[in-house]
């Protein structure tokens, strides 16, 4: 299958946007490096999460293709619901459905730290590579980057039954776009053929929405062109005012969310996802670089009160809740240690200062207590364009006691770091 196919579309050049990050701008459009499967740490991991929305229904376009040909097989790939998708499409949950037919799938859609993402889970099968399920599995719904960032194997040489996590690309509505009426967004791959003008036909919405939507502009001249690839996903703003006349439009129901809650414009909003976690008490040691008190260095790793309180009394430290820590010495620091797909990992959060970029991070500020490609995989931001004041997702490392070492005795272990 050919990735990059020319499309004769009108010139598109990217919007000036003085705040790129701002609540009120939209998403950047996601070419042909969201298969980039290399180190490359610009290659995008998905859409930022800018919207006053932290969760939300997305929808997703989907061709069916065997095996993924009816509606429980391909819930079961994106991990939506077959009933649903059956309703949506007008089928029955059983159907058999012709080969490459668009098919409109909801998504549950929430901020995994910076990044808007829906996870699914999914089992290797055999000659699966990074790249072979962006591009073709999921039909360019995730990127390379997402998928390396979320999961504990390198991009080829799978094992065969490996269970993945896969973030699937979606988005909710910007503060402009709530503004104009759009109360969802659908994630569309280019097909070949296609022009922003017939996409926005399709889904009643008008050419400079899907443009602005993915920060593209009309060309200034008119004889000026430039080709979008095809087979790389664009962002379709979804108006909620049409739901008045069309009020069958699949964006215009209610849909249930993974906690049970309900999602759509007639639907009451959720308070947010709930996932069950296997939550399992963890120490991690830390050389301390740098003098801090205890209020601070538990506010570096998302303490609750209950972990404060073991800090304080842990007879290792030794020390008083408001002491100032002198350089290099050594704190037990406890965590919460959970499965983030097939990673054990502590996720906390950190805002970007000058001169930050993820190298220092993992070696300086967080002392080998989390690694660059777990950075990179978890942030919208490339490595080396971290802008001050941005809202990271540090994941720091940590591990649960195998059945073997719970045999044994072991109750939890501590993360060392080895001075050279």
């Amino acid at each position: 299958m050919e990735l990059l196919h020319n499309l004769n579309i009108l010139s598109t050049i990217l919007l000036l946007c003085m705040f790129p990050h701002s609540l009120k701008c939209q998403q950047a459009y996601l070419n042909g490096t969201a298969y980039d499967c290399s180190d490359n740490p610009s290659a995008p991991r998905g859409y930022l999460c800018n919207s006053l929305q932290k969760s939300c229904t997305s929808f997703l376009l989907f061709r069916s293709k065997p095996p993924y040909d009816n509606p429980v097989r391909i819930s079961n790939l994106l991990g939506s619901e077959a009933s649903t998708i059956a309703s949506i499409n007008n089928i029955s949950r059983n159907d058999k459905i012709a080969s490459n037919k668009s098919i409109i799938v909801p998504v549950f859609c929430s901020c995994s730290g910076n990044i808007y993402q829906h996870n699914t889970p999914y089992t290797v099968i055999k000659n699966d590579t990074y790249y072979v399920l962006a591009t073709e599995t999921f039909q360019g719904l995730t990127t390379c980057q997402a998928i390396i960032g979320q999961n504990y194997y390198a991009p080829i040489n799978i094992p065969i039954g490996a269970e993945l996590a896969v973030p699937v690309l979606c988005a909710c509505p910007t503060e402009n776009q709530t503004a104009r009426g759009v109360t969802s967004l659908l994630v569309y791959l280019l097909n070949y053929g296609d022009t922003i003008k017939t996409i926005g036909r399709a889904y009643g919405v008008d050419e400079q929405s899907v443009l602005e939507a993915n920060e593209l502009s009309l060309p200034q001249s008119a004889n000026s062109s430039m080709d979008l690839p095809a087979l790389t996903p664009i962002l379709v703003p979804l108006i909620g005012r049409t739901c008045k006349e069309n009020p069958d439009k699949f964006y215009c129901k209610c849909y249930q969310a993974p906690d049970g809650s309900s999602q759509g414009i007639f639907c009451d909003e959720s308070d947010g996802q709930k996932f069950p976690a296997k939550l399992v008490a963890a120490l991690g040691m830390l050389i301390n670089i740098q003098p801090k008190g205890l209020i601070e260095l538990s506010d570096d790793f998302q303490m609750d009160d209950q972990d404060k309180l073991f800090l304080l009394k842990c007879q290792a430290n030794k020390i008083s809740r408001d002491d100032k820590i002198p350089s290099n010495k050594s704190i037990i620091v406890p965590v919460f240690c959970s499965c983030s797909g097939n990673i054990y990992q502590r996720n906390t959060p950190y805002t970007a200062t000058k001169n930050d970029a993820y190298l220092e991070l993992v070696t300086e500020t967080y002392q080998g207590l989390t690694t660059c490609q777990a950075l990179m995989g978890q942030n919208y931001y490339a490595s080396d364009a971290i802008r001050v004041g941005a809202e990271l997702t540090v994941p720091v490392l940590c591990a649960c006691p195998t059945v073997n070492q719970t045999a044994r005795g072991v109750t939890s272990f501590a993360g060392l770091l080895s001075e050279q």
